[in-house]
């Protein structure tokens, strides 16, 4: 099995070469799974410096490859956890027709070490992880946005995971799994 876990930001839907190599490679693809850091374009762009659309289309063209997809979204307070962005999310991701997995992860700086030690300015200085007060919030909200996804045939995994030894955790929905993310 191959899975290829990415943010989607090379993506290149308009280049004829780019796209050939890339239906190259998800023809040897078991799984992608794919970081959806916000749905609206103009916080996308403040939020990474970019805009969202490759990614958007990205998603996408996975889905209409038939390739399955895990997707993952991260709550940073103040920043991507509000009720109307998470409920895009939703329709979004319910418009795919590949999606096995849903997880939604509590935004947290154990990556800060990287860029201090690279000598580069952290992109969110001021982002802080959830509070143990903030995360029954911010899972009730997710749930309202996200749970009716299940609805729509998306497939949960409750069994072994497919692909060996993971860094993610199967869980039933709503439980935490190690890292403190839970899954719906």
């Amino acid at each position: 099995h191959t899975a290829l876990d990415t943010a989607g930001q090379p993506f290149q839907p308009d280049d004829p070469a780019y796209l050939a190599a890339f239906d190259t490679l998800m023809a040897s693809t078991s799984l992608v799974i794919l970081d959806l850091k916000e749905i609206d374009p103009e916080k996308h762009r403040q939020l990474t410096g970019r805009d969202n659309a490759n990614i958007l289309a990205m998603a996408r063209h996975i889905s209409d490859l038939g390739v399955p997809l895990w997707i993952r979204h991260v709550l940073v307070p103040g920043l991507t956890d509000d009720e109307e962005g998470l409920r895009r999310t939703a329709d979004f991701i319910r418009s795919l027709k590949t999606v096995q997995r849903v997880e939604v992860l509590p935004y947290h700086t154990l990556g800060l070490f990287k860029w201090q030690k690279l000598g580069i300015s952290y992109p969110l200085p001021d982002a802080v992880p959830p509070t143990a007060e903030q995360v029954p919030r911010l899972k009730r909200c997710s749930r309202r946005c996200l749970t009716k996804l299940f609805a729509s045939n998306i497939i949960r995994a409750k069994e072994k995971e497919p692909f060996g030894t993971h860094t993610y955790f199967p869980v039933e929905t709503g439980d935490v799994s190690p890292r403190g993310s839970f899954c719906l």
